[in-house]
């Protein structure tokens, strides 16, 4: 695949402000309004589990493989597990629920804890965390394993 390269204005955003580039091939127009780089340069997750369902049926697997097998699974495709989006320090990423009703046991910590990090199909997944189940006085949360996405070592997430 063949780079194009983009040569912008000297008074264009991109020399003031340069960002670091989404690998693939695009076709950009300069100078760029802040939609059209949030769309060239950063991947949110739903556009990412779209993209990439074969790296999250990779996860479920190996994730059961290890001895949890319990993992929330997606609603259309019960080989997929449920991913939501997460924030935290570590930065952008996101998180899927252990289901079950009662906190994680210390066999459970110790798989998820050894599970992470994780290489599938050229990504490399980081663990942020993990929360225990939660609840107040009519709600649940179950509990959860959040993780980042890398690629070259930088989150494509972010």
């Amino acid at each position: 695949m063949k780079k194009k390269r983009i040569n912008y204005p000297s008074n264009s955003y991109h020399t003031r402000f340069p960002l670091k580039s989404f690998p693939g091939d695009w076709t950009l127009k300069v100078p760029l309004s802040l939609e059209e780089i949030a769309e060239h340069y950063f991947m949110n997750r739903t556009q990412f589990f779209k993209k990439n369902l074969g790296l999250f049926r990779a996860l479920k697997l190996i994730i059961k493989h290890k001895g949890l097998d319990n993992i929330e699974r997606y609603m259309y495709d019960s080989d997929l597990p449920y991913i939501g989006g997460s924030s935290c320090g570590k930065g952008e990423g996101m998180y899927l629920r252990i289901n079950q009703r009662t906190g994680v046991s210390a066999k459970q910590a110790g798989i998820i804890s050894n599970l992470f990090p994780l290489s599938i199909e050229g990504y490399v997944l980081r663990m942020h965390g993990f929360s225990d189940m939660e609840y107040d006085d009519d709600r649940i949360w179950y509990p959860s394993i959040s993780f980042g996405i890398y690629k070259n070592n930088e989150n494509i997430l972010t």
